[in-house]
């Protein structure tokens, strides 16, 4: 009775762990500095990544097939980034989204959002960071928009992005020049 070369290995497979990747945290299942999650058409990274000085690092998303995340679509901590690799993001039991800077051991970013009854934040395959308990959104991503509109983004709050017919050019709130009508068409 002799113990097969395929069976010794569909057995090391079995016992090897398997993590399959994830478009959601949980307040059970947060998200670890090196660890992603990726949409569900792997289209989109959420993950901690540095910009320049590697002593700075930075949560956002990016394109997934972007390994080094150069292109950088949104980022949740632009003003306050965290130090080391031991940061987490996690979800509160009532949903709040909290960026925890391992080093500093105090909360670096946060959704500011409570009151939701078993929620969890997920990575749409659009880009966006949906924070929800059952159908009710209680936060997104896409309201926050950072350098890059991506599309299903809209500007404000039921505002439309129209275009005007007039190039100006403006110094901080003066209008220095401007094609068209001068006189504002009165």
């Amino acid at each position: 009775m002799g113990i097969n070369l395929h069976s010794i290995l569909l057995l090391f497979f079995n016992l090897l762990p398997f993590s399959a990747p994830t478009d959601t945290i949980t307040p059970s299942q947060p998200l670890p500095d090196g660890q992603l999650l990726i949409s569900v058409a792997g289209t989109f990274s959420l993950g901690f990544f540095t910009a320049g000085d590697p002593t700075k690092r930075y949560v956002g998303v990016w394109y997934a097939n972007d390994l080094h995340a150069t292109k950088v679509l949104w980022v949740a901590n632009r003003k306050t980034p965290v130090s080391g690799t031991d940061s987490v993001l996690s979800l509160t039991a009532d949903g709040n989204l909290t960026l925890l800077d391992g080093a500093a051991g105090k909360p670096s970013w946060s959704t500011n959002t409570s009151g939701l009854n078993n929620p969890s934040l997920k990575l749409l395959k659009s880009g966006n960071i949906v924070l929800a308990a059952g159908s009710t959104i209680s936060w997104q991503s896409f309201d926050f928009p950072t350098d890059v509109l991506l599309p299903g983004m809209e500007i404000g709050y039921r505002l439309k992005l129209t275009a005007s017919p007039d190039m100006v050019v403006w110094n901080k709130s003066t209008s220095e020049y401007r094609t068209g009508p001068w006189d504002d068409g009165s």
